[in-house]
């Protein structure tokens, strides 16, 4: 992808129409005049040409300026700026204005493709839309496409600050998000074994109440037993208590079909969405097996790779011992640069290979990535189908233990009947009858022997639940700092290694070491997980901070330029453009030298890029020169 040309009205200190070319400017340095102060370049409005790109692409800016804060103070209205792209045959220009006057929307975006409107309905679709073709966000363009002086050093942020440095290029702000979603889960799954626990009180509680009503009831009997003689008198009362019974065990049948139908109902309800439940996981244990299969594939391709780099360093040792030898074999010198040029070859196999696991290592995430992104719309109805199962379960048990309370008080219709029939014959015949108690003792029993493997299933359901409680909360541990985000930062690392002890070489002739390493040792030589970047100077200091100014900033720059294409990795597309501000700042002229390097390396990469600096003695070594003046409140550019 080229940025082509950049067109800029009313935008910060721009007034009239301004328009950069950015297409195959090579090497650019970007100067500055202020006549209105006398702060020479400072002030002169060059980082605005920078902003009025992330500006015109997102609508913000580096510097975090909001809404009309962009528009030209002196103008106070009309700010627009241009960006035309060219993508392959595809060539966009895309549109930013505020404060327009004599339109209806005052505040909007606008996007052509090969010249025909490709403006979206709303300006969050059209944000979206420019996303997608510039295929990269704001905060990852910031850290990759632009570099600035003023940034703090990487080495000297703490060990949190460097992992939200790389957790933002890495965007893996969706393993937070699933902590967040697993603490969610597991806050219903103690709810759930709250309930199961809450339910074990009543049985508990009823099977202790029919103890005490079989103990009353024996009480009774014997007094029965003892009052014999005396039944007669009594015979009216027990059959007043007998038809109370009667009543209130058919009002509990009545009630038990009630609560059967209803219980029935919300059981096939359950059966329905237990089904659709099955489908979701189904569908999610198919998107694992493809991403564990495909891991496992890649998996074998790194360790083909690892032992392709394993085996180059061991032929590489022997060759490196064996040189300015002679061969056992055939008694002939081995020439030392013979030995070299195989030794350079065998080196390309291991760079060769190193390329293709950091390839590798790329893709799994890719792959981690698009897995997860088909299992987010299972994931999210999974959650809607559990909690509407869970609802129509806590409501299903609740009416389950009703319909057992009025079954089991039903149950005593046919006893309670045989004794009005009893105490009946009773009344004409004045004989004794049987005790009328001995049944009913009987039935509680059997209640209480029935209530007992209702607990037990349910002491089941709690086992159930404090499984996938467990499950939950090592979800929890896995999402967190510990688990996968380590593993992340543990991949990345080579990436970094690689890249910023490139740029350290370019810039120091192989003076500088750097190591990123997600692991510390302590003074008793054990490892603690702390993540941290070590620069050791061959001709100086072994730490960071002995170093001069002009040797950290040189590793300041490897470090930010490494830092810089991993976060271009994450972007969808290449994009064939850099700025940089102030990148000379604090170097003496080796430094400025050293960085040139670097760049002049780097420009075939990107085809342009924009270096501001208020060193206008550095004007010769720029392929290309960008002035820009302020004059009377409004920069103009001249290229």
């Amino acid at each position: 992808m080229r940025f082509n040309t950049l067109t800029i009205q009313n935008f910060l200190s721009y007034g009239p129409v301004q328009e950069v070319c950015l297409a195959n400017q090579g090497l650019v340095g970007v100067f500055g005049a202020n006549t209105d102060s006398s702060f020479d370049s400072n002030g002169s409005g060059k980082s605005a040409i920078i902003e009025a790109i992330v500006w015109c692409l997102w609508g913000g800016t580096v510097r975090g300026l909001k809404a009309d804060e962009v528009v030209n103070a002196q103008v106070g209205h009309s700010c627009e700026v241009t960006l035309t792209i060219d993508d392959g045959d595809s060539q966009y220009k895309i549109t930013r204005y505020r404060g327009k006057e004599d339109v209806k929307k005052k505040n909007d975006v606008l996007v052509e493709l090969n010249g025909v409107d490709a403006t979206q309905g709303i300006v969050s679709d059209t944000q979206a839309f420019i996303n997608n073709v510039v295929g990269i966000t704001f905060d990852t363009f910031s850290q990759s496409v632009l570099l600035t002086a003023n940034t703090k050093s990487f080495c000297t942020l703490k060990d949190s600050e460097q992992k939200e440095v790389l957790e933002d290029i890495l965007n893996i702000d969706m393993l937070r998000r699933a902590q967040a979603q697993a603490k969610k889960e597991i806050s219903k799954a103690e709810a759930l074994l709250s309930g199961h626990l809450g339910r074990l009180g009543p049985i508990a509680d009823h099977i202790a109440g029919v103890e005490s009503d079989i103990k009353t009831l024996n009480a009774k009997s014997d007094t029965w037993e003892r009052e014999s003689g005396l039944r007669s008198e009594r015979i009216k009362l027990s059959i007043a208590e007998t038809q109370a019974s009667i009543d209130g065990a058919k009002e509990a049948a009545e009630k038990y079909v009630e609560l059967s139908e209803r219980v029935a109902e919300l059981k096939g309800e359950a059966s329905e969405i237990e089904e659709e439940l099955e489908g979701r996981i189904s569908s999610i244990g198919t998107v694992d097996e493809k991403v564990n299969r495909n891991m496992r594939k890649i998996s074998k391709k790194k360790i083909e790779q690892d032992t392709v780099v394993n085996m180059t360093r061991a032929s590489i040792s022997r060759l490196s011992n064996l040189a300015g030898t002679v061969c056992e074999t055939c008694a002939q010198s081995i020439d030392p640069d013979t030995a070299d040029e195989q030794i350079q070859s065998l080196e390309s196999l291991i760079d060769d290979a190193n390329d293709t696991i950091l390839n590798l290592v790329m893709l799994e995430g890719k792959l981690l990535a698009a897995g997860e992104a088909e299992r987010a719309p299972h994931e999210a109805e999974l959650g809607v189908l559990r909690d509407a199962l869970r609802g129509l379960n806590i409501t299903r048990d609740g009416l389950e233990v009703e319909e057992q309370n009025a079954r089991s008080k039903a149950s005593f219709l046919p006893s309670y009947e045989q004794r009005m029939k009893d105490l009946e014959d009773a009344i004409g015949s004045k004989e004794s009858t049987a005790n009328p108690y001995l049944e009913l003792i009987e039935s509680g029993k059997e209640d209480i022997k029935n209530r007992k493997k209702d607990a037990k299933l349910l002491k089941n359901k709690v086992k159930a639940a404090e499984l996938e409680l467990k499950g939950l909360r090592f979800w929890e541990r896995g999402f967190g700092n510990k688990g996968l985000k380590s593993y992340i930062l543990d991949n990345v690392v080579p990436f970094l290694n690689k890249r910023a002890q490139k740029y350290a070489d370019i810039m120091s002739d192989g003076a500088l070491t750097i190591r990123f390493s997600t692991q510390t040792r302590n003074k008793d030589g054990s490892l603690r997980e702390k993540f941290n970047v070590s620069v050791v100077n061959a001709n100086g200091a072994d730490v960071y901070k002995g170093n001069s100014s002009g040797e950290r900033r040189r590793s300041d720059v490897a470090i930010g330029w490494a830092l810089a294409d991993l976060a271009a990795t994450r972007a969808s597309k290449p994009i064939r453009f850099r700025g940089l501000d102030e990148p000379f700042e604090n170097l003496d002229a080796e430094g400025i030298d050293a960085v040139f390097k670097l760049l002049q390396s780097a420009v075939t990469e990107y085809e342009t890029i924009l270096c501001i600096t208020h060193n206008s003695g550095l004007k010769t070594r720029f392929t290309n020169e960008l002035h820009v003046t302020k004059k009377h409140g409004s920069s103009t550019i001249q290229q």
